[in-house]
């Protein structure tokens, strides 16, 4: 029984492990489209060539290189 039970546990562990790293990624990727949106909406509001666009990021959060 208490093998069994250890068991139990251990699994518990690594699902609430799981279930963490999950919820980080799903925050990162929303975090990533949320600045992606916002970059788009200001480029898309860009009236001369002499202004900066805004970067996007990559599916790694990171700034694409070269951008644009």
């Amino acid at each position: 029984m208490g093998n069994h039970l250890n068991q139990i546990q251990e699994q518990l562990r690594r699902m609430e492990h799981n279930h963490l790293r999950m919820e980080q990624r799903i925050l990162r990727q929303l975090s990533r489209s949320e600045k992606n949106n916002l970059a788009r909406l200001f480029n898309s509001r860009v009236a001369h060539e002499t202004h900066q666009l805004e970067p996007l990021y990559n599916m790694d959060d990171e700034l694409i290189e070269d951008f644009p």
